[in-house]
């Protein structure tokens, strides 16, 4: 199962890399150590530097790390991630969200935030609010060939930057932690009718997730 490091740990290591990026970048040995969101990592999924832009940003390409939501430590029982890097150039994506869930009452609360920037446009920028009843969840989940937990929750559009998806769309949100100390997560956004560009499976090392139970 999955082991945790004390936040004040995170407060260091943000500290000192917060003039290069707005949320840490945690190395693949250190998620293979601790588990894919102990402490540290449950900051930097749901939670980015509170300095300034980080050296190297401009006018020209102002950083879009989703601060149109809140930023919190994620705690031990509730969900929460980081997809991608903060948007820092002419073009780039990035995801992140929180929330609580109740395995037993199958229900949960929620904010996520989706960004890409096409290069020479604005920026789409999508929040989703999560939907009470949760569609699925189990312990013990298979993805990537590795077991995990995962969740799969109601989501609906509720503001938007991006002139193809509309305010009230509905989707789901699908979110997937490795345990036993492998790190392979995963996040996937589907939705109805519009939102096709919004439409993201993120994997790889850049996407940090945590999933009770833990």
């Amino acid at each position: 199962m999955r082991r945790f490091i004390q936040v004040s740990v995170v407060a260091a290591v943000i500290a000192a890399v917060a003039a290069v990026w707005l949320i840490p970048t945690i190395s693949t040995a250190a998620q293979h150590a601790t588990g894919p969101l102990g402490a540290d990592h449950r900051a930097a999924a749901g939670a980015a530097s509170r300095s300034a832009e980080p050296a190297g940003a401009s006018a020209a390409h102002p950083v879009n790390y989703c601060q149109v939501i809140p930023i919190v430590n994620v705690p031990r029982e509730g969900w929460g991630f980081h997809a991608g890097h903060p948007v820092t150039g002419a073009t780039g994506a990035y995801a992140r969200g929180h929330g609580t869930i109740n395995l037993h009452a199958r229900t949960a609360t929620g904010v996520i935030c989706q960004v890409y920037r096409p290069r020479g446009k604005a920026d789409r920028e999508i929040v989703l609010r999560v939907g009470r009843h949760v569609i699925h969840t189990s312990h013990h989940a298979v993805r990537f060939g590795v077991p995990g937990n995962i969740m799969v929750v109601h989501v609906r559009v509720h503001t938007s930057t991006d002139p193809g998806c509309t305010v009230g769309t509905e989707g789901r949100a699908t979110i997937f932690a490795s345990y036993n100390n492998v790190h392979r997560d995963g996040v996937r956004f589907t939705f109805t009718g519009s939102c096709r560009a919004q439409q993201r499976h993120w994997t790889g090392p850049s996407v940090v997730t945590n999933v009770p139970p833990n």
